[in-house]
């Protein structure tokens, strides 16, 4: 209240509960030949100004009431009750309520940030609107401003209490892992722990890895003197380090933009990946940086898309490594994972589409490198039918990946369901057999895709033999 305002909060309260009662007597009637002027009367205001309608039946703001003081009474309900009766106040009612229980569903329960600071603005400006301007001194705003930032600032405090795991696997990457650590660091969430596993470098990489393990107690080299296992098994050799909600890879040789985990982990508490008991992940889309070049390619690196298993299993690989974030029920699932192993990623995309949930956020949030030294070689990302002519790739599956999933298959066949075990004996069906008549409507019968395409698998299988040598 300002210095020379002597009102109490009883003061207030009797105004705010006094002056509606006998302000409602002094509402006016308009006879208008128009529908609804105070409810309606913003639209009114429209097409006054687009000329539509020459004069506008009632004020676009409404006049305060003096009772006793200027009191802004009906600020939610006054039009329906002018236009409509009791009628109106009935329906407006239903009305906001729908608008309030819609946010309260997409806000609280459905931990949506936006829909949240929405719902508490509304809510706070309902539960104000009665107060009198002079009585409550701005009252009303300030509560607004106050509980917008104080829910902005738990949603952020929220936030940050997710604790993030990261696996770095290396090998040889001095050119390349002071950037992508320092890219690290430079996240806007803080929140993590760095777990990295060197798979026996002979160049200085264990000796950067040292140095930034002094100066940051959220970098730890592993030591458990394993060496020469290759990236994937590298990878997951790591997971019995991660105790968090969430798990990240992290290549050694990228450059992660500054809110990627921040993006991924808003998404992932969306739609509630920390609490769902199946393995399931969330990848998003990057920029691939041509190392050699120094350019980028702006099309993004996740050109490629499956809607369920049917439409996976002709990936030859899984998403990239780290353009994916997992739950701990993926992490549990991966720790016990005793089938052959190829790549990591290969591994953990085949049992989120089997055993639980794949999510897209498709938002750009790192730099993807690419140079002749990376295990998995320079990639084209570019999904243009020109461009899959001119791929040196002339096979329909890698023997390794497909060694993968019908490993996979027979360590989980029990625990899958009936449909994506159904699916996994069609593929191995089509795999294993050499007729290619018979090959081709197995395609057709099994209903499997390709980047959720029926044609384009189609025509893959008809110019290019099945397997890599």
């Amino acid at each position: 209240m300002a210095e020379n305002d002597h009102s109490t909060f009883l003061s207030i309260l009797g105004l705010y509960i006094y002056s509606p009662i006998i302000a409602l007597g002094q509402l006016n009637e308009v006879n208008s030949s128009h529908f609804g002027v105070y409810t309606f009367r913003f639209i009114y205001a429209i097409t006054n100004k687009i000329g539509l309608i020459k004069e506008l039946p009632v004020n676009t703001i409404l006049d305060y009431s003096y009772v006793p003081v200027p009191t802004n009474v009906y600020t939610v309900l006054q039009p329906f009750y002018q236009d409509f009766g009791y009628t109106g106040i009935i329906f407006g009612a239903v009305l906001y309520g729908l608008v309030y229980v819609s946010l309260y569903t997409a806000g609280v329960r459905g931990n949506n940030t936006q829909a949240l600071l929405i719902y508490a603005l509304f809510s706070v400006s309902s539960a104000t609107a009665f107060f009198a301007e002079n009585a409550s001194n701005e009252f009303s705003w300030k509560c607004e401003v106050s509980i917008m930032y104080h829910l902005t600032m738990a949603i952020y405090s929220n936030m940050q209490t997710s604790t993030v795991t990261i696996l770095m696997a290396t090998y040889n990457g001095e050119a390349f892992i002071k950037n992508q650590i320092l890219s690290l660091q430079q996240q806007t969430f803080s929140n993590w722990r760095l777990f990295i596993q060197d798979d026996g470098s002979t160049d200085n990489t264990i000796s950067i890895i040292k140095n930034f393990q002094k100066s940051d107690s959220r970098i730890r080299l592993v030591d458990d003197n394993l060496k020469g296992q290759g990236a994937g098994k590298n990878f997951l050799s790591l997971i019995k380090y991660s105790e968090t909600d969430y798990t990240i890879y992290c290549d050694q040789d990228d450059i992660w933009l500054e809110n990627k985990i921040f993006e991924l982990v808003k998404y992932a508490n969306e739609i509630k990946l920390n609490v769902s008991d199946a393995p399931s992940l969330v990848y998003a889309d990057g920029y691939a940086y041509m190392d050699g070049e120094g350019t980028i390619d702006f099309s993004g690196i996740s050109n490629n898309h499956a809607d369920q298993l049917k439409d996976f299993l002709f990936f030859n690989g899984g998403y990239q490594g780290c353009s994916i974030m997992f739950n701990r029920a993926m992490t549990k699932f991966l720790l016990n994972y005793r089938g052959f192993v190829y790549l990591h990623d290969d591994i953990t995309t085949l049992a989120a589409y089997a055993l639980g949930k794949v999510y897209f956020l498709p938002k750009y949030l790192m730099l993807y490198r690419q140079h002749t030294n990376a295990v998995t070689g320079i990639k084209t990302f570019r999904n243009g039918l020109t461009s899959k002519f001119k791929s040196p790739v002339n096979y329909l599956l890698s023997r390794k990946h497909y060694q993968v999933k019908k490993s996979f298959f027979e360590c989980n066949s029990s625990i899958l369901s009936e449909t994506n075990k159904k699916v996994f004996l069609d593929f191995i069906s089509f795999c294993e057999s050499n007729n290619k008549f018979t090959d081709f409507f197995k395609l057709w019968r099994g209903g499997f895709r390709l980047n959720n395409s029926r044609t384009k698998l189609l025509l893959k299988f008809l110019i290019r033999r099945k397997f890599s040598e």
